[in-house]
């Protein structure tokens, strides 16, 4: 019989959830939002694919310097590997969305490695925190398994959604590798009481 573990919150890290908690509800409301940017001038994509495109860009973005920092400071070893795997599938997602934008001659209006301000704010809030249990039980309950979550619902819409075949390809075959990380998400929080 396995035992359970308490976890006892304290005032702070109750604010820091609440505080997530929000930051993720506006930055989702913030992404559904319609794209009034023009498309620009010599891509093959249209206005809605390239702001497809500019998601799934900054979802990666995101993913492999969350995924790095979890690599840094990640106490357990099955986190540490998982953000290792995590980084190494990210980054082979980032090179197929790079040659399709090469190919559609796109350059997204995300810079490579950036951050929104939510991301911004939750990568300082957890680069600040002590190694720990807890750092642990933050990256993956909290953030983790969320961003999967909005890389999958991105990379779904892209698929049934999208006008451009080679981008609905690239997305709804990508999507199969978010699903294998939400189920090593699932997986870790588990075996780890998170």
């Amino acid at each position: 019989m396995r035992k359970s573990r308490r976890i006892t919150l304290t005032a702070g890290s109750t604010r820091i959830i609440v505080f997530l908690a929000l930051s993720a509800t506006v930055f989702y409301a913030s992404c559904k939002k319609k794209n009034d940017t023009p498309t620009p001038t010599g891509t093959s994509l249209n206005n809605k694919d390239t702001a497809y495109v500019d998601s799934i860009y900054l979802n990666n973005s995101v993913e492999i310097k969350f995924g790095k920092l979890a690599m840094q400071k990640a106490t357990t070893t099955a986190l540490k590997n998982y953000a290792a795997t995590l980084v190494a599938q990210q980054t082979k997602i980032k090179s197929s969305l790079d040659s399709l934008n090469s190919k559609k001659n796109y350059k997204p209006r995300i810079p490579s490695d950036s951050l929104d301000s939510y991301h911004a704010s939750l990568y300082s809030s957890l680069s600040s925190m002590s190694a720990s249990w807890s750092w642990d039980s933050s990256y993956m309950a909290i953030y983790q398994l969320n961003e999967d979550y909005s890389m999958y619902d991105i990379l779904i819409e892209t698929s049934t959604k999208g006008s451009d075949s080679d981008l609905k390809s690239f997305a709804l075959k990508n999507s199969a590798v978010i699903v294998t990380q939400v189920g090593s998400d699932t997986t870790i929080i588990q075996n780890n009481g998170f």
